[in-house]
């Protein structure tokens, strides 16, 4: 994502804060994984104003975690 802050992660996963929005982070998402092969499954917000987006690529998963902090900031978590 575009202006990504402290960013970590493995072959599973890649997490890292950003100044956006949630809506600029969902459509960052449902039009960059799509190129990738990737098509949306479910987005869902929790209780706490977390976002989550599931996409499916043949018989596999990969889910995106959207989850306000304080300042403005938004932690992104990327598992597959």
């Amino acid at each position: 994502m575009p202006n990504a802050i402290a960013g970590d992660g493995d072959s599973n996963g890649y997490s890292f804060t950003v100044q956006a929005t949630p809506d600029e982070v969902q459509q960052f998402y449902k039009v960059e994984m799509p190129k990738l092969g990737w098509t949306i499954f479910v987005t869902g917000q929790g209780t706490t104003e977390a976002i989550l987006l599931i996409f499916m690529k043949d018989s596999n998963t990969a889910s995106i975690s959207i989850i306000p902090q304080s300042g403005g900031l938004l932690y992104v978590l990327l598992v597959k």
